[in-house]
């Protein structure tokens, strides 16, 4: 899977459910994992991981997503007390975008 297709997927999964503090969480707000096929929102980090379980094969959406956010954390920018989703989403398309065009 191309990095601009891990991301933008990230990205769709986020603008349908957003959390902090937790990689995924369930219906009821618990946290859950990533890979839970009951997971109903997610972090930054959970989407991409939801999005694409093997490591290697993510390791390169990251850097599109660090320069989108201009930040090396992707934690703290989603954790963020001030963070919206609509930051984030906009941050997964800026970094697909970025991808896309080199080629990724």
């Amino acid at each position: 899977m191309k990095p601009s297709e891990i991301l933008s997927q990230a990205g769709d999964l986020v603008a349908k459910g957003w959390t902090q503090g937790a990689y995924a969480r369930d219906a009821q707000g618990e946290s859950c994992a990533s890979s839970d096929p009951e997971a109903a929102c997610f972090c930054a980090t959970g989407a991409v991981r939801h999005v694409c379980p093997v490591a290697c094969e993510r390791v390169a959406a990251w850097p599109f997503l660090r320069k989108a956010i201009s930040n090396d954390s992707i934690t703290l920018f989603n954790d963020h007390p001030d963070r919206t989703q609509a930051q984030v989403v906009k941050a997964f398309r800026k970094a697909a975008k970025l991808a896309e065009e080199t080629g990724q």
